[in-house]
């Protein structure tokens, strides 16, 4: 008996559904080879990234097509040889690339790379880092040629108004962490002087408004703050001194107001706190207060700094997110392992949402590297089946779901650096052997919706059926190139094929009975529903 499944506007239309695609943009390093596409970015018309290929390393744009993918600037050749910070600055791209004798500070409208790239702050044998815009100027950490030693720097964008701020380190290209940050209308940093090691400092813009806020560690020895957060009007972050350790500290911008929040772990030992999430005007926090890695809460003061709820977070690869009014983020209890947990911002209420790799507290989904796209929290996670491949949420046990098995089996596809670029999701992928994309290594990958075709004369003409020889047969297709892919309701693909058609094809598929989603990518348009077949 024949399945009849009408690409209509009948019998299926209650369950027909847009059909979410992963596709290679493009095999960049061809075969298994990986480019490993780096600090995505998206400027004006185009999505930047760096990658490597048999000519070399090299910066790409892409429109997030094939052909559309294409080098910019090939770095392995000629005077630069190196792309990163990325950062937008009066509507230009200044980036650090690395000349034949250090780092050099460039800026692009990215229309004419040959032409337009100018050199801002051409230091032979200096580096640069920590970008940061405040009070319409470019700041950044550089150092001065062929030392180690950070100062910081300004820039309007002009050679002439790219000048050092003060005489002091703003980093250690061994030592410091470049991070700053504007907090009351003031630039905070780590800074070094003679006198007091790498400490807290204060910047105005000026010289004379270049100030130490407070020797947290007295004398020449180190606290070197770094993880800044502002959470309530309050600048938190993490510092060392010879009594606490590494522990949580915060200030108003005040000598007297920067203080110890509280010793987690008490005495000498460090409690490391990490991944700051501002959450319903507390910041959650990952702290080890000597047993384990767990997750706490403050509200900035020492009582109210307090365990949050006695669970396991992973030191590595531990995040959290804040999505549709909840707390994301993956934990372990003495039942499972990492897994999805959620949480309305009481102990009570905070529950793992769904245990992605099943079995006891060694089997670990363990979901990291979330993030937000179309009203939907995007995020890797693994199972022994499956791998390491791309999830999504909609905050529901229901609704989170495999998106699709690219590196298929137990191979990892391993989803990172994710950038949205004209409302399309683009990231870094291991296609592997396997999956949506046969033989490639780590490439640039993009996540869209495939939407149907509003060309109704198109729909009308296709029908399709299956046989009790789980053969699909699409009827009134006319096509020299078309791709048929179909996938389970839990996003796993179970069938893959390139065909043509001139009014009939067969396409043997060895299905089992039940709900797919199927889709047809020909050149006249796209088809993609919900089918049913018994």
């Amino acid at each position: 008996m024949k399945t009849q499944l009408l690409y209509s506007l009948i019998l299926l239309t209650s369950i027909c559904t847009l059909n979410a695609q992963i596709s290679l943009v493009k095999d960049i390093n061809m075969g298994s080879g990986d480019s490993n596409p780096n600090q995505l970015f998206s400027f004006k018309d185009k999505l930047y990234f760096t990658a490597s290929s048999a000519s070399g390393f090299d910066l790409y744009t892409s429109d997030g097509t094939e052909s559309g993918t294409e080098v910019k600037v090939n770095f392995s050749s000629g005077y630069f040889n190196g792309f990163s910070l990325p950062i937008i600055f009066n509507n230009e791209m200044y980036f650090k690339a690395k000349a034949k004798d250090g780092g050099i500070l460039i800026k692009t409208d990215g229309t004419n790379f040959s032409s337009v790239v100018q050199e801002i702050f051409p230091v032979f044998g200096a580096d640069i880092n920590g970008f940061i815009v405040y009070k319409d100027e470019l700041y950044f950490s550089a150092s001065e040629a062929f030392t180690a030693r950070q100062r910081l720097y300004k820039t309007d964008g002009t050679a002439e108004g790219t000048l050092k701020v003060k005489d002091i380190e703003s980093g250690s290209l061994t030592d410091v962490k470049y991070e700053k940050i504007v907090y009351n209308d003031m630039l905070y940093f780590t800074g070094k002087d003679a006198d007091n090691g790498i400490e807290l400092w204060k910047s105005d813009g000026s010289e004379a408004g270049t100030t130490l806020v407070k020797d947290i560690n007295p004398g020449t020895s180190s606290s070197t703050p770094y993880r800044f957060t502002i959470a309530n009007n309050i600048l938190f972050f993490m510092a060392e001194t010879a009594d606490n350790g590494r522990e949580l500290w915060k200030t108003d911008g005040t000598e007297a107001g920067t203080v110890l929040v509280k010793d987690i772990r008490t005495g000498t030992s460090n409690s490391d706190p990490k991944e700051f999430t501002l959450y319903k005007n507390r910041l959650y926090f990952l702290a080890n207060d000597g047993t384990r890695n767990k997750l706490w809460v403050t509200d900035g003061t020492e009582n109210g700094t307090t365990l949050f709820k006695d669970i396991e977070l992973n030191n590595t690869t531990f995040s959290s997110i804040v999505y549709k009014d909840q707390l994301f983020f993956a934990a372990k209890d003495g039942d499972f392992g990492f897994e999805l947990w959620t949480s309305d911002g009481t102990p009570e209420s905070t529950t793992m949402l769904k245990d992605i790799s099943p079995g006891d507290r060694n089997d670990n989904g363990n979901p990291n590297n979330f993030f937000i796209y179309k009203n939907e929290l995007f995020f890797e996670a693994y199972t022994d089946e499956l791998g390491d491949e791309l999830y999504k949420t909609d905050g529901t046990a229901e609704g989170t779901v495999l998106i699709a098995d690219i590196n298929t089996g137990r191979f990892n596809f391993a989803p990172q650096r994710f950038a949205i670029h004209n409302d399309i999701l683009f990231f870094s992928g291991d296609g592997g052997d396997g999956g949506g994309s046969a033989d490639v290594g780590r490439e640039l990958f993009k996540y869209e919706d495939a939407t149907a075709s509003t060309n109704s004369d198109f729909l009308e003409k296709v029908n399709i059926f299956a046989d009790n020889d789980n053969t699909v047969h699409i009827k009134g297709l006319q096509t020299s190139k078309s791709t048929l892919r179909i996938v389970n309701l839990l996003g796993k693909e179970m069938k893959k094929v390139n065909f043509t058609s001139n009014g009939n094809a067969s396409i043997k598929t060895n299905l089992i009975s039940g709900v797919y989603i199927l889709n047809i990518n020909t050149e006249k348009g796209n088809i993609s529903k919900k089918i049913l077949i018994k």
